[in-house]
């Protein structure tokens, strides 16, 4: 595949639901696994570089963002998106992504015994990258999870 600096609006591509069961009493048996589609095309610059705040290579991820690609000997500069198959890019597509989880409706414990974990009811989502799994108590709960997050992109 590879970059492709022109690439087309980031959305989920075709999701499935499956019905799983495991354990002694399964809540989340709804399983939502989609992909977003041209997710590494359209990462805009400006908010992954927010998201980074004060890290302290942020100006060197922005150089490496602003560096351009060469494809079959002609220079194409790069104003949106990062070069999908960069080691780096996974972690960059996860930063910009950070926030998902709220907009999902995931909910976490705040303190006791359980602290960290999600509430009872509360999907579970997981990430990396332009793939994503969404646990959920009910069909109907993933529905919405197709939707919100991906348009920030």
């Amino acid at each position: 595949m590879g970059f492709v600096p022109a690439g087309a609006a980031t959305t989920p591509s075709r999701p499935s639901f499956t019905w799983r069961e495991s354990g002694p009493n399964p809540s989340r048996r709804w399983v939502l696994d989609a992909d977003l589609a041209a997710a590494f095309d359209r990462i805009d610059h400006n908010l992954l570089l927010s998201h980074l705040g004060t890290f302290p290579a942020r100006d060197q991820v922005q150089q490496w963002l602003k560096a351009g690609v060469v494809e079959q000997g002609r220079f194409t500069p790069t104003e949106e998106g990062t070069p999908q198959g960069g080691v780096v890019s996974p972690v960059l597509l996860n930063v910009a992504l950070h926030g998902m989880e709220r907009a999902a409706g995931v909910r976490y414990q705040l303190n006791g015994t359980h602290a960290g974990g999600t509430v009872p009811g509360s999907p579970v989502l997981i990430r990396y990258a332009d793939d994503l799994v969404a646990l959920c108590t009910t069909r109907q709960g993933a529905l919405p999870l197709e939707i919100p997050g991906y348009e920030e992109l």
